[in-house]
């Protein structure tokens, strides 16, 4: 939760400092993962131990809490960082 809260700080301070584009307009996957999250949220409303299924605690892998933060750091890669395909040869 840190390492996202931390690497949102960064990206906004580097789309405010910066003159890159930064795509908005949502693709299939970005659709998958909001339906993805309005299931977890079903899930959690719909459950009766809501403090165990909030943190993930109690033999839980993942709790709301987790799912939400790894939902927000797809977002931030998908959409600030570039992946380029370089091939480093080394002789």
């Amino acid at each position: 939760i840190g390492i996202t809260i931390t690497f949102a700080v960064f990206c906004i301070l580097s789309s405010l400092t910066s003159a890159q584009k930064i795509r908005l307009k949502p693709t299939l996957p970005d659709y998958f993962i909001l339906g993805f999250l309005g299931i977890n949220i079903i899930s959690y409303i719909l459950t009766p131990y809501k403090d165990i299924a909030f943190y993930g605690i109690d033999g839980r892998a993942f709790g709301l809490i987790t799912l939400i933060f790894i939902e927000i750091a797809y977002f931030l890669i998908t959409r600030f960082c570039v992946i380029s395909k370089h091939i480093f040869i080394y002789y």
